[in-house]
């Protein structure tokens, strides 16, 4: 999901990887999680529109070799 670690997750649903990977982000305490974790909470519904269209191309390139 490009975030700031190499944890793996699999899911049926780009919806639920993405649940998945926030929920993830947001629970850890280290720094480069924390990073991650304000650029969401402040990213801007354009910036978000932006990473969920890329996030979704890479899940439909890749869906097949699940």
């Amino acid at each position: 999901m490009g975030g700031p670690c190499d944890v793996k997750f699999t899911a049926s649903t780009p919806e639920e990887m993405m649940k998945m990977g926030g929920d993830h982000v947001m629970s850890m305490q280290d720094e480069a999680h924390k990073k991650i974790a304000e650029q969401m909470k402040t990213m801007s519904p354009e910036g978000n529109k932006q990473w969920n269209d890329m996030f979704m191309a890479k899940w439909n390139a890749t869906k097949d070799d699940m």
